[in-house]
């Protein structure tokens, strides 16, 4: 992740999460997922190892159809 080129002013972290885990979230099978990544200190530009529990809250509030759409079209990749 370290190697992950960012733009400073628009990245405060960066999280590695399971698309399953997140669509059992998203179906209402899981109440939350965790999230491995990194935070980024944007005085120094230095990250910091991290992990983190995310629940819905924390995702952009689409419908269900939205996020199995989505869904469908990683898997045909």
């Amino acid at each position: 992740m370290e190697q992950f080129r960012r733009q400073i002013e628009e990245l405060a972290g960066l999280y590695f999460i399971k698309l399953t885990a997140v669509m059992a979230m998203i179906e209402g099978n899981a109440a939350s997922v965790c999230g491995l990544g990194i935070i980024v200190e944007t005085s120094t530009d230095s990250t910091t190892p991290h992990t983190a529990i995310f629940d819905s809250s924390h995702f952009v509030p689409h419908s269900i159809v939205y996020y199995k759409r989505i869904w469908s079209a990683i898997m045909q990749d």
